[in-house]
């Protein structure tokens, strides 16, 4: 226990730090994103990062991650990988760089110039493929925040959190957020990023045929969703919606209308329909919610932001 006035003094300590330019959140790679919230992901909070399968969630959070100690000086960074070896990050770096499919970048007659890894090399930036039960990964965060004093920022990112170790789903999700819970609170420079699934509830056909916001994710779409919600600052629900909703017939003979909500469902680049992407702020604890945009080029692992103004 402390005293509240440890409290006033540990804010007045930040107001004083913003003053002299520190930044109020961690910036991402994404404009778009960054003026959503606290000019970026605000620090020492939690956010989840919530998707169907094959939307982006892993290129958002690594493409965040690679970028962290960039964009934030004196900032490392622990990636737990429990979905991919570390070499599959690598690879989709090097396809993000060179604009080439993983496949074609490891075709043996294609020699790679390494130095484009260099820069990567030089960064603070840990991987952990083996995970383990939650109390493994508390006591593995807990290590490495631990390993750097308290005035390096410290970004842990899960990828994905359905794959910790566990035989009860429900128990284990409620292990692991509290850990994560409990280290936000007691280390006041580290912030955290999981990854999680959406349930199949947005692709229901009484959401799907409905013009207006009831196509938009909802904390009820998050597996093990209340959970998850309670114990994060920010909640980004990723969606695709032209993978469901299209100009096909549908059983009542009526075609759907091609619109997401009021928004569109691509953006034309070079006569080329490029779906979108949206990431639905649905809990900013300190921001709000909102909605940001980007065209999907997942061949390239790439998230190109895009201005929902201007689409």
């Amino acid at each position: 226990m402390k005293h509240i006035t440890e409290s006033i003094v540990k804010y007045k300590e930040y107001k004083e730090e913003l003053k002299n330019g520190k930044s109020q959140g961690l910036l991402t790679p994404y404009s778009n994103l960054n003026s959503k919230l606290k000019n970026g992901l605000p620090w020492n909070t939690i956010t989840t990062i919530a998707a169907l399968s094959g939307v982006g969630k892993t290129t958002l959070l690594t493409n965040i991650c690679f970028a962290a100690p960039i964009l934030n000086p004196n900032t490392a960074v622990l990636i737990f990988s429990l979905e991919m070896p570390g070499r599959a990050l690598i690879a989709r770096r090097l396809s993000n760089m060179f604009k080439m499919t993983t496949k074609d970048l490891e075709n043996p007659e294609y020699d790679i110039d390494y130095s484009m890894l260099e820069d990567l090399e030089k960064l603070p930036i840990y991987t952990d493929e083996e995970g383990g039960t939650a109390d493994t990964i508390y006591n593995k965060m807990d290590t490495f925040i631990r390993k750097f004093d308290s005035t390096t920022n410290i970004l842990i990112g899960i990828d994905h959190s359905l794959l910790v170790d566990g035989d009860d789903e429900n128990n284990k999700m409620a292990r692991l957020t509290s850990l994560i819970n409990r280290l936000k609170l007691k280390y006041l420079n580290a912030s955290f990023i999981i990854l999680s699934q959406l349930n199949d509830s947005v692709l229901k056909e009484e959401r799907v045929n409905k013009k207006g916001l009831l196509l938009y994710p909802m904390y009820t779409d998050l597996m093990y969703g209340r959970t998850l919600f309670q114990i994060s600052d920010t909640v980004i629900a990723m969606n695709v919606p032209s993978k469901y909703i299209d100009e096909e017939l549908n059983s009542s003979n009526k075609r759907y209308t091609k619109e997401y909500g009021g928004l569109p469902l691509f953006v034309k680049k070079n006569g080329t329909n490029i779906p979108l992407v949206y990431g639905h702020i649905i809990k900013g604890r300190d921001t709000g919610t909102s909605i940001v945009a980007w065209a999907s080029q997942l061949e390239h692992n790439e998230l190109k932001e895009v201005s929902i103004d201007n689409i």
